[in-house]
């Protein structure tokens, strides 16, 4: 006997083949025990045998599903209509407030307070509070409202006091102890006038008053140096590690090629003055006589010049002549007749320097006039053209390479004796306060140490260019870490001698080590540097400097007599109060 497979309807699992029952869930959005009644409109999935809503379709709630989520709701919302979260901007169960206006990305969804911070000039939990009208950038704590910084001239937790030194434009909540100073000024009050010299800006170190950095042609620590003729930029008067703009050459004595506004230390041009092009700014536009669409399509001459952009430029001079005939290609500058002896390249305009090195290979390229076998010492770059010492006054030692893998360019590696190589800059400096000028030609560490009155500090900048402090005895320290050797002057104390001796002491002297009053304490003070202040009732005569107590002004005088007796002779002490 055969059996008829059934089929349920709207069974999701567990369909009886034989009964056509389901006997397991109901498709989503159907109920029944034949699964055979649809489930509220915007309901997802229903009871199996009540048909009550269990869980809603998107956006949709209530026991029906009959009602929308709020349109602020972000994730949609759970059967009560709370929303999983809200719309920056909004806030509550439902979504239905709006945050403060001055949060910033919106605020916490059920507090709705301003939980990501407010915005420039705002501070509170809501942000409804103004900044200080005297915080820089007009922006301040979100807490308590405190400024992040103030403006210039004003200090305190609020910005609301002036800054003590008058010529003080930043100073901290005490506002007796300034940070920078104004243009020109420096010193711990900015009560010194920076040098009168060639500081840019007139701007110096506020602590030593040294300049940040000098104008053109100037080099010291007060700039108070001037570079020799046509030099920019330099350490010394010696060299020159920038040349002016329109001069090159070791000590930038030679002006750049004619057309040249500004060229490289080998005289190179870089850069055209105006009506002037090409890689040597040779080519003129004024020797063009027909432009179109920025192209040169005629020059002046037609035997000796050729196209470039909308110029033209000269036939190389090196190109042989033929009386009579085109010396080079219109449109390209080729040479016609082959190139001059010395010369290579399609222009006739690449040489195979005097400074290629000898070897097994034709010395240099027939065509692009590279050296084929390395340059010689002192020598760089692929025609070898680019001299060493030329553009790194006293550098011993370059080093060429490769950025990242195409860009070749030449460094400085190592200086000569009594150089190194700033970081920095890339050029050599002079060693910099070491004992006989010695320093390592790299690094820059000297050698046998820093002269007297300086000092490194050891593990994080092994250059001499710290002062010993001024307060130093003799203004001498350790050349490793700057500590005061010999002692302080009168009146500090303190590893560095950076501590003033405290105020109560008598004749304003202390142990250069403890600061603790070597003469004692003056009348009324006592205690830990003299800082503590006697007692009222202790009157005129003051108090122990030690333990602060009242010192009587009744003295016990006690002296000894001797009384003789039957039984001998007996001491016998006496005292009174005077």
């Amino acid at each position: 006997m055969s059996f008829v497979e059934l089929n349920c309807t709207n069974c999701l699992s567990d369909c009886n083949k034989t009964t056509g029952h389901c006997d397991g869930s109901c498709s989503h959005g159907f109920y029944g025990d034949e699964c055979d009644k649809a489930c509220t409109e915007n309901c997802f999935r229903c009871n199996r045998t009540t048909g009550v809503c269990v869980y809603c379709k998107d956006n949709f709630y209530g026991i029906l599903c009959q009602s929308n989520c709020s349109i602020n709701c972000k994730y949609g919302c759970n059967k009560n209509g709370t929303c999983f979260g809200c719309f920056n901007g909004y806030y509550g169960p439902q979504c239905q407030k709006k945050c403060p206006v001055n949060c910033t990305f919106g605020c916490h969804s059920e507090k709705g307070n301003c939980a990501y911070g407010c915005v420039d000039g705002m501070w509170g939990d809501y942000c409804d509070k103004s900044c200080p009208i005297n915080c820089d950038t007009n922006s301040c704590h979100q807490g308590d409202g405190s400024c992040w910084t103030c403006k210039a001239g004003f200090g305190g937790n609020q910005c609301s006091d002036r800054c003590v030194d008058e010529h003080c434009v930043l100073c901290s909540y005490d506002v007796t102890v300034c940070s920078r100073c104004q243009k020109g000024w420096y010193g711990t009050h900015c009560e010194k006038n920076c040098p009168e010299s060639h500081c840019i800006s007139q701007s110096c170190d506020k602590t030593t008053g040294k300049c940040l950095s000098c104008e053109s042609g100037w080099f010291g620590e007060y700039c108070e140096n001037q570079c020799i003729g046509n030099c920019d930029q330099c350490s010394d008067t010696s060299t020159c590690e920038k040349c002016k703009p329109g001069f090159y050459g070791y000590l930038c004595h030679s002006p750049c090629p004619s057309g040249c506004k500004d060229c490289d230390r080998d005289g190179k041009c870089k850069t055209c003055i105006e009506g002037f092009k090409g890689v040597d700014c040779t080519c003129q536009t004024s020797e063009c006589v027909n432009v179109t669409d920025n192209k040169c399509s005629q020059c002046k001459s037609n035997t000796s010049w050729y196209f470039f952009e909308d110029a033209c430029c000269p036939c190389s001079k090196h190109c042989n002549q033929t009386m009579g005939e085109e010396t080079c290609q219109v449109d390209n500058g080729r040479c016609l007749n082959g190139c001059q002896d010395g010369y290579v390249g399609e222009q006739c305009i690449e040489t195979c320097g005097n400074n290629c090195a000898p070897g097994n290979q034709t010395t240099c390229s027939n065509v692009t006039g590279h050296c084929q076998n390395g340059c010689l010492p002192g020598w760089f770059m692929p025609k070898c053209d680019f001299n060493c010492t030329n553009n790194f006054p006293h550098c011993k030692e370059c080093k060429e390479y490769m950025y990242p893998y195409t860009d070749r360019f030449v460094q400085c590696y190592r200086c000569g004796p009594g150089y190194y190589r700033d970081f920095q800059s890339g050029f050599c400096k002079s060693c910099y306060n070491c004992l006989n000028n010695t320093c390592d030609g790299v690094t820059g560490q000297c050698t046998y140490g820093c002269r007297e009155g300086w000092y490194s500090l050891s593990g994080v900048h092994y250059q001499c260019q710290f002062r010993c402090g001024e307060n130093c005895l003799d203004q001498t320290c350790n050349d490793t870490n700057g500590i005061c050797t010999n002692g302080c002057n009168k009146g500090f104390y303190g590893l560095f001698c950076h501590m003033r001796c405290p105020t109560n002491c008598i004749n304003g002297t202390c142990d250069s080590d403890t600061g603790h009053c070597d003469d004692g304490c003056i009348p009324g003070t006592f205690g830990y540097h003299c800082l503590s202040t006697c007692q009222p009732r202790c009157g005129d005569t003051g108090c122990d400097k030690e333990s602060g107590r009242c010192v009587s002004k009744y003295h016990i005088l006690v002296w000894s007599v001797t009384i003789c007796s039957s039984t001998g002779a007996e001491p016998v002490f006496v005292a009174r109060t005077v």
